[in-house]
């Protein structure tokens, strides 16, 4: 839904000029946040996959484990970063401003 609203700014913004432009960083900021979000929160599922694999060495599941462990801190970072940015952008009030509504 972000990167659709972000693309969709992106295609107006030369029709909108310079009040585009605040929304749209925050947008892309978001855009960024989710998918690194996802990246970490699949990383952390393959990781722990791999470490169901029958015959695996003690120490390859460690190693798994400790991966699964950063990509489960690292999807929680993504979460608190997403968790200060929203409210930010939201405040602003772009979503009921009048130049986004005119017909």
């Amino acid at each position: 839904m972000v990167q659709r609203t972000q693309y969709a700014l992106e295609l107006c913004a030369p029709l909108l000029g310079r009040q585009a432009g605040p929304p749209l960083a925050a947008l892309t900021e978001l855009a960024r946040i989710l998918g690194r979000h996802r990246d970490a929160a699949d990383s952390a599922e393959a990781a722990a996959l791999a470490a169901l694999t029958p015959r695996i060495t003690p120490a390859t599941g460690y190693v798994l484990g400790v991966v699964h462990a950063d990509q489960r801190l690292e999807v929680e970072a993504a979460r608190h970063a997403f968790g200060t940015t929203w409210p930010d952008l939201y405040r602003s009030g772009w979503l009921t401003d009048a130049w986004l509504t005119t017909t």
